[in-house]
């Protein structure tokens, strides 16, 4: 099937265009021909026709001087029309300069193109007359019509013959030596290079067979050296692609590796400030332990043996007097501020007559009771109101030392927080959504040794929820709040600011008043090691590292910075308000 679809293909367009071409050659050379043979004839008989009006006229004059001169109108009249209907002339005209006209018949023929002949008659040098003869060319345009038709058969039968040697002849042979050919190379086109043609009979057709095979050879042996370099190729891609994958790998290892050491400098350098935060906190809960349990100790069994001496009706006024206690929200107050109440509530029990009025006034104090305003001054008059009052400031002072270790233990807490989400192992993949402002709160905490010296944070927050790795970006935040800190020598102002630019893209500033970024620095703040700290603040890897973790959420980062004002802005993809 594909040998005779590619056969009939070449015969619809090669062998039948050779043969229209043939045809129309051979027609063009008959037409040619023919055409070259009717002007030949035509002329001839053309010549012959004029030969021959010029003999007819000189013989017609000839006959008609005699009669003319007799004046014998009716025998030149006859000599005219017997001329005529011999068929030499197709018109005639004849004047007698004696009768005037005598013969003026039109010509039959006005598509002739003999000349018409006209003249006069003289005769013994007396004029007689003129005359006009017509001749007709009929015949040789019958003779040319005749050759038109001749010329038309002969082409037809042209057509007919050159259709009936290219069918017959012509179309098997050059078949019979192309279907080969055609075969072989629909083979090699559906990738058999290593097909051959056979040879042929004919030099000039084994040539294009020679061509044709050679350039199979040629393609079947690049095609092996194409698949055998594309082998090569995909096993070094493999190769590289490992190798690239291994170095990705240790890339991102190098770069976890440099985060965690970055973070363990910056603790490093907040060490000191840390010890601290945590001391204050455990050397107040020390203190209230070693009063709570002298309390236990040594004053539990002379508070149980007051207790048990009082009557019914003094014990619940015991209970009582508990009460108003519990009331109070803050019962104690810095050392100023209890000389002044101790003094007012002094006066006010000495005005009423208060036996015992200055220690009452005192364990008042020490309570957090006023007289008059949260307790009553009628309570106070009771026989047994300073011995109630002791005997609960003795448990004031657990519930004061209580309510220390409860703040130490939340401060200590917090710190202790702000250290394990700073130091938490980083998954790479991890994306989660988290509250913004409390991680940059964490960093805060961390910092608070520093903060405390004189800087004044102003928070300016919008209540941000953001998806991503919190764990690194608070790497961000610490470098960003760090170098701030260090520009200002821990003295002015800092703002920390967020803001959502767009539905889902929020921006974190940071603005600091220290002395800001030489101008010649700002092109370089970002390249690794990079740095204008002093020896031990730092190596120059923060705002490099930042701006990978930022990069990697898919955000940016940059900043402004003149004398007195440095922003550092952070731009980050997929937040939403709280």
């Amino acid at each position: 099937m594909k040998k005779v679809f590619m056969l009939t293909s070449i015969k619809r367009n090669l062998l039948d265009e050779i043969g229209f071409l043939l045809i129309g050659l051979t027609s063009l050379g008959i037409i040619l021909v023919e055409i070259g043979a009717l002007f030949f004839i035509s002329q001839t008989m053309t010549r012959e026709l004029q030969q021959e009006s010029e003999r007819t006229t000189s013989e017609f004059v000839s006959i008609l001087e005699i009669p003319l001169y007799i004046l014998d109108d009716d025998q030149c009249i006859r000599i005219g029309q017997t001329l005529l209907s011999s068929g030499r002339i197709s018109g005639i005209q004849l004047i007698s300069s004696y009768s005037n006209v005598l013969l003026d018949i039109p010509n039959r023929d006005p598509r002739s193109s003999i000349k018409s002949r006209e003249g006069t008659i003289y005769y013994n040098n007396v004029f007689l007359g003129s005359y006009r003869l017509d001749f007709s060319d009929l015949q040789i345009r019958s003779v040319n019509a005749n050759l038109l038709k001749v010329i038309l058969l002969a082409i037809c039968a042209m057509i007919i013959i050159t259709i009936t040697l290219l069918r017959s002849i012509i179309y098997p042979k050059v078949n019979k030596e192309l279907a080969p050919i055609l075969e072989s190379l629909y083979r090699i086109k559906e990738g058999e290079y290593q097909q051959r043609i056979p040879e042929s009979s004919y030099p000039d057709v084994n040539m294009m067979i020679t061509t044709i095979n050679s350039m199979s050879e040629q393609i079947y042996k690049h095609r092996q050296e194409l698949l055998h370099l594309n082998e090569q190729l995909e096993e070094k891609v493999a190769d590289r692609t490992c190798a690239l994958e291994a170095s990705l790998r240790e890339l991102q290892r190098t770069q976890d590796q440099l985060v965690r050491t970055e973070k363990l400098t910056a603790l490093g350098t907040l060490s000191a400030g840390i010890a601290h935060e945590l001391n204050s906190p455990l050397g107040a809960i020390q203190s209230s332990d070693n009063i709570i349990k002298n309390f236990f100790v040594s004053e539990i069994q002379k508070f149980l043996e007051d207790f048990a001496s009082l009557g019914k009706h003094s014990q619940a006024r015991l209970i009582e007097l508990y009460q108003y206690v519990k009331k109070q929200i803050s019962r104690k107050q810095n050392d100023s501020s209890s000389i002044i109440l101790y003094k007012k509530a002094e006066e006010i029990l000495s005005a009423e007559g208060i036996d015992n009025a200055a220690l009452l006034a005192e364990n008042l104090v020490e309570i957090g009771l006023m007289p008059g305003t949260s307790i009553p001054l009628e309570w106070l008059k009771y026989p047994d109101a300073a011995l109630l009052v002791s005997l609960v400031s003795r448990l004031a002072v657990v519930m004061d030392m209580a309510e220390v270790i409860h703040l130490a233990t939340e401060k200590a807490a917090r710190v202790v927080g702000a250290i394990q989400y700073y130091l938490m192992p980083e998954i790479a993949a991890s994306q989660t959504e988290f509250k913004l402002e409390e991680r940059i709160d964490n960093i805060l905490v961390l910092m608070e040794s520093f903060i405390k010296q004189g800087v004044n944070v102003q928070k300016q927050y919008t209540g941000i929820l953001l998806k991503g790795s919190p764990e690194k970006l608070d790497q961000v935040w610490f470098n960003i709040i760090k170098n701030a800190l260090q520009a200002m020598d821990y003295q002015g102002v800092l703002t920390i600011s967020t803001e959502l630019l767009e539905p889902d893209r929020v921006r974190v500033s940071i603005t600091d008043t220290g002395k800001g970024i030489a101008k010649e620095n700002q092109a370089h703040i970002f390249e690794p090691f990079f740095t204008t700290k002093k020896d031990g603040e730092g190596i120059g890897l923060g705002l490099d590292i930042s701006k990978k973790i930022v990069e990697s959420h898919g955000g940016l980062i940059g900043f402004s910075s003149v004398p007195g004002k440095t922003v550092f802005f952070v731009e980050l993809p997929n937040a939403r308000l709280s």
